[in-house]
């Protein structure tokens, strides 16, 4: 991409009734408007695919295990020992407050 030198604008004094250029330089509206649409525009890379699908598979098994857990109970932890119960009791404590 080539550079373009654009003149100095005076931003510090404000001239009633002048408003300052919002694009400067060698652009105007329609290349500001092709510079930012073209990342939306293209299209998608596979890998996005491929990382869209990893996360959906582990939102998934999310999904599975936390109904895992309300179904048979928070016994599935471990925490048969009455000391141990000290553990989740503080680690909801720090998350939730």
């Amino acid at each position: 991409m080539a550079s373009v030198t654009a003149e100095p604008i005076d931003t510090i004094t404000e001239v009633p009734g002048k408003r300052t250029p919002l694009v400067t330089g060698a652009h105007d509206y329609g290349t500001v408007t092709e510079a930012v649409c073209r990342l939306a525009e293209c299209k998608t890379p596979k890998a996005w695919y491929i990382a869209l699908g990893f996360s959906a598979s582990l939102m998934g098994m999310l999904f599975g295990l936390v109904g895992y857990l309300i179904i048979t109970g928070v016994g599935v932890w471990g925490n048969r020992s009455p000391v141990f119960w000290g553990w989740p009791i503080v680690n909801f404590v720090f998350w939730v407050g």
